[in-house]
């Protein structure tokens, strides 16, 4: 068993409604170390919102290939690992939703996840929960967000901090 570090960029906060722009993800063995990373633009298949949040626009998105098509090697990323996430309800409560809303029978388990956001409340000394509040307290360096490009460091690194 290993990992697998997941992180979507949304069109907005509700699965229910909004959808996936965005999905990385980087795979780990059961020791932590980084065996893999994949990402992929998902065009939502309505307007861009929230471009303030992860600075993608309908452009960025307008050639990228619909959730449906991206799912099938989101689904062998994850098999038989961990799936950890700075606030995994976020992340895989979209996912789950995309699965559904592709008509796929498929959904990750709570209880196959790591959330970094509630281990930092646990493991970090007292700040914010943000990835880079919590990278920060951890000693991780936080690189810039480069648009449109999945940056998976303070994740796998913050994933991996040990006492």
């Amino acid at each position: 068993m290993g990992f697998a570090v997941v992180d979507v960029e949304t069109t907005g906060l509700n699965p229910r409604t909004d959808r996936i722009l965005e999905i990385g993800i980087v795979t780990a063995d059961g020791s932590g170390r980084p065996t893999g990373e994949w990402s992929s633009l998902v065009n939502p298949g309505r307007p861009v919102a929230a471009t303030v949040v992860h600075g993608l626009t309908d452009a960025d998105v307008a050639d990228a290939p619909p959730i449906a098509e991206v799912l099938p090697r989101v689904t062998a990323l994850l098999a038989w690992k961990v799936v950890v996430a700075h606030n995994a309800a976020f992340d895989v409560g979209f996912l789950n939703a995309a699965y559904r809303h592709a008509g796929v029978d498929f959904a990750i388990p709570r209880e196959a996840t790591a959330c970094t956001m509630e281990l930092s409340k646990i493991y970090l000394p007292p700040g914010r929960h943000s990835l880079a509040a919590s990278a920060r307290r951890a000693g991780v360096p936080v690189p810039a967000r480069r648009i449109g490009t999945f940056v998976p460091a303070p994740f796998v690194s913050l994933a991996n901090v040990r006492e």
